[in-house]
């Protein structure tokens, strides 16, 4: 099931250009973290999922992170060389939704999101994502999404609540193991 354009419409509406944005956001300062304390290293890709402006792209790239940004919207302020026309079509080591998950208008269309996400995400990737108080577009409870999220990743981190805003690190174990399977058995058809 995909998102219709009027979904899409109303999942816009909430771009922000103030608050938790920039240097203030929350996700992308965690990614920084994660580049500074060495579990992302220079070669590593980071997709940022509905990155909007593209601020965060550009302030992670200044650290010297390599960073595609995507967005649905369709606004004259997108950039070539930050928004990535093709972003969704690519695998990355690790992928982040800094206030995307709570502008989903319905469940149908946030597990339609999060399933485009995942395609993103290499086997043994990460996902970081956050699901702020406001806006939301439905009255999911962090409880309910996070079980969203144990849908989709088969380990899911609750790493803090920032600012009354959760934030989780995803992975999916089982496509790396499968992918590992699938590697020893095609080692053993040789």
């Amino acid at each position: 099931m995909g998102i219709t354009p009027e979904e899409k419409v109303e999942m816009i509406k909430t771009a922000r250009s103030k608050g938790a944005v920039g240097e203030n956001a929350i996700v992308p300062r965690v990614v920084l973290s994660m580049y500074n304390s060495f579990l992302l290293g220079p070669n590593h890709t980071v997709l940022d999922f509905g990155c909007g402006d593209g601020q965060h792209v550009k302030l992670l790239r200044g650290y010297g992170l390599r960073v595609n940004g995507c967005d649905f919207q369709e606004y004259p302020r997108k950039e070539w060389g930050v928004h990535h026309f093709t972003a969704v079509n690519e695998l990355y080591d690790l992928v982040y939704a800094s206030n995307v998950l709570n502008v989903q208008p319905n469940l149908g269309c946030l597990q339609s999101t999060l399933r485009q996400i995942k395609s993103c995400v290499i086997s043994g990737g990460l996902f970081v994502c956050n699901y702020p108080k406001e806006p939301r577009k439905m009255q999911f409870s962090e409880r309910a999404m996070e079980i969203e999220l144990r849908k989709m990743f088969s380990s899911v981190s609750r790493i803090s609540t920032i600012q009354s805003c959760h934030v989780w690190i995803c992975v999916d174990w089982d496509s790396l193991f499968m992918d590992s399977r699938r590697h020893r058995k095609g080692l053993e058809a040789l």
